[in-house]
């Protein structure tokens, strides 16, 4: 039979791996957010990247003047979408 400092020992034991098993799935979720984050940042400038490039090559092809490709760093997604898919029209004659 367990003694009273004995079952206290045993249940401060037990709350104390509790604790460092919560901690350890919080760091676990905290470094697979991190990763997801870090993946989504990549393909997100991956995109952009491709958006820009195709803006400027398309400026080129019509003889224009070619956007800095700081100012178009500056501009969201979407802009960058609508302003390839635009030029894109041009050339293409659609």
């Amino acid at each position: 039979m367990l003694t009273k400092d004995a079952l206290e020992r045993e249940r401060y034991e037990a709350r104390q791996k509790a604790y460092r098993d919560q901690m350890s799935l919080l760091d676990d979720a905290r470094e697979l957010a991190r990763e997801q984050g870090l993946e989504q940042g990549l393909e997100k400038g991956r995109r952009e990247g491709e958006l820009i490039g195709q803006i400027r090559t398309h400026e080129r092809f019509l003889n224009r003047p070619v956007t800095p490709h700081e100012e178009l760093e500056r501009r969201s997604l979407d802009e960058l979408r609508r302003n390839a898919e635009a030029l894109e029209a041009e050339v293409f004659g659609d």
